[in-house]
C-alpha cells in the first residue's frame, strides 16, 4: 500500500509540472471580497471536525468550510506553489482520504485556519491504470487570530444580529437547591463589527447561597463571554469606561434564569 501511494504521490508531483498536463488555473476561482463570502456560500460555512476528508468529491462543490489547511493524521504532498494534496485518515481506519486544496492568490498558507470552498474535483490516473477522482477545496479567505468569525457578526457579509447565548443553571447548584444572584463588570469592545462583545469580565458583587459563588460567578460570565449585542439588544448600559454590569439571576421557582 505504502509503494502505491509513493507511486500515486509522484503521478500527482508530475501532472502538477506546468506543461504536463496539469492546468494550475483549472479549479481556481476569482478573488472573493471578504463582503461576499456569505452569499457566494450561499449561507454561513460549516465547521470541518476531524480531519479534511469527503466520501463525495462532487457532493462539496459550492459548498463553504471552515478548516486547518493540514494533515492531522497522514501527510501532504506539494503539488505547486499554489496546491497541496492533502492526505489523512482517522486513527484505527483504513479508510484513507485524499483532498487537494489550491489557492488562486498565492503560496497555500499550510498549517492556517481558512474557509474553504468546494470545486470540481481533480482527476488523474494512478500508475496503475486506475482513475483517481479526488475532492477539491478553493481558499476565499485565511483567517486570522483577529476579528470575530460567528454567525451574525457581519464578518462574512451575512446579516448582523445580536447573538443571545442562554445562562446556565449550574447542575450541582440545581440538586442542592442553591440560588443567588451574580453582577459582573465587563470590559466591551466593538471593533469593526457592529457587536458589542465582552473582552474580559470581573465580580463585582455576590448574593446568595455562599456555597455556589464560584459557579454561578463563573456562568455568569462564560454567558457574557459568549454573547455579542447591536446597540439596541445591550442587556445593560455601558459606560464612558467601555464597561458594562450585567447581573445574572439563579433562582429556582422560575427553573431557568432571566
Amino acid at each position: 500500500m505504502e509503494a502505491d501511494l509513493r507511486r500515486l504521490l509522484l503521478v500527482i508531483a508530475a501532472l502538477a509540472v506546468p506543461g504536463v498536463g496539469w492546468c494550475e488555473d483549472a479549479h481556481r476561482t476569482k478573488e472573493v471580497p471578504e463582503k461576499n463570502i456569505y452569499s457566494i456560500c450561499h449561507g454561513y460555512p460549516s465547521e470541518l471536525q476531524g480531519i479534511i476528508g469527503f466520501d463525495d468529491p462532487y457532493d462539496i462543490k459550492g459548498k463553504c468550510f471552515f478548516a486547518r489547511i493540514s494533515s492531522r493524521f497522514g501527510q501532504k504532498q506539494w503539488l505547486s506553489n499554489n496546491s497541496v494534496l492533502i492526505i489523512d485518515a482517522m486513527p484505527g481506519s483504513m479508510q484513507e482520504y485524499t483532498t487537494v486544496i489550491n489557492d488562486e492568490t498565492g503560496h497555500i498558507k499550510y498549517n492556517s485556519s481558512a474557509i474553504l470552498i468546494g470545486t470540481e474535483p481533480t482527476n488523474y490516473t494512478s500508475t496503475s491504470g486506475q482513475m483517481i477522482i479526488s475532492p477539491t477545496l478553493s481558499v476565499l479567505r485565511y483567517i486570522g487570530p483577529d476579528g470575530l468569525l460567528f454567525p451574525g457578526s457581519g464578518a462574512l457579509g451575512e446579516p448582523v444580529h445580536s447573538i443571545h447565548t442562554s445562562i446556565e443553571y449550574p447542575p450541582d447548584a440545581l440538586e442542592n437547591n442553591w440560588s443567588g444572584k451574580v453582577t459582573t463588570s465587563c470590559l466591551m469592545e466593538r471593533g469593526k463589527s457592529l457587536l458589542w462583545h465582552a473582552t474580559g469580565c470581573s465580580i463585582v458583587s455576590f448574593d446568595g447561597d455562599k456555597e455556589a459563588k464560584e459557579i454561578f460567578s463563573r456562568s455568569c460570565i462564560d454567558y457574557n463571554m459568549r454573547s455579542a449585542w447591536l446597540d439596541k439588544d445591550l442587556p445593560a448600559p455601558i459606560g464612558a469606561d467601555k464597561k458594562m454590569q450585567y447581573t445574572c439571576r439563579f433562582i429556582l421557582q422560575d427553573d431557568e434564569e432571566k
